[in-house]
Formats: structure tokens, C-alpha cells, sequence
């Protein structure tokens, strides 16, 4: 099927010229500074200042995993060596609280 350009000229031209503004190829792009929490909050699995959507599927993929203490599970919350209701209401005690966001909820610790 024929579009009528040349796909291969198309794509040289928007990595020489970029996305419709001047680039200058020796200019450092430097990396967006990700911020470090400065806190801890039980339920927080994905270590990013939050209790969100994301320890839920961290808690999902352990759900009712036993290690029998053997080894760490990442879904268990309160370290009982089981993932399960329990694990699972801890999270949804701080459900969306955000430390990054509001630092003096009470459930925010300081590390």
C-alpha cells in the first residue's frame, strides 16, 4: 500500500529536526529529579510515599502466599509471613494517603 512519503525520510526528518521545535544535538538533557520520601507509611509497598493502586497489585500477586518465615513476601504488610485480609485491611487504613502530598497525616512517620 502506498501513502504517498517516504516513511524512512519521515522518521530521519523528525529525529534531525524533532518533534516540531529547534533541537541542538550537543544540549544535556538532564533527568527530572525524583523526589525521596522522607517517610514511611504501613501499607506503602512500592516505596513511593503513597498507599495507591500500586500496593494493591504488589498485595495481589502475593494474595495468601505463606513463606512460613523462610523468606520475605512483598505483599505482607504487617510481616506475618502470610499475605492476606489482614494484609490487605492495613492498606485500606491509609488508603490514598499521600505523605509527599500531606506530611502531617498521622499515619506519615518520619524516617
Amino acid at each position: 500500500m502506498d501513502f504517498g512519503f517516504d516513511g524512512g525520510t519521515a522518521i530521519g526528518a523528525l529525529l534531525v529536526h524533532g518533534w516540531g521545535h529547534e533541537s541542538t544535538p550537543d544540549a544535556a538533557i538532564a533527568p527530572p529529579e525524583i523526589p525521596v520520601c522522607q517517610f514511611t507509611i504501613e501499607g506503602d509497598l512500592d516505596d513511593n510515599c503513597a498507599v495507591t493502586i500500586g500496593d494493591v497489585e504488589i498485595l495481589a500477586c502475593g494474595w495468601l502466599e505463606d513463606s512460613g518465615c523462610l523468606f520475605d513476601l512483598d505483599g505482607d504488610v504487617n510481616g506475618d509471613c502470610v499475605v492476606n485480609m489482614v494484609d490487605f485491611s492495613l492498606i485500606a487504613n491509609h488508603w490514598m494517603i499521600d505523605c509527599a502530598v500531606v506530611p502531617v497525616d498521622l499515619a506519615c512517620v518520619s524516617i
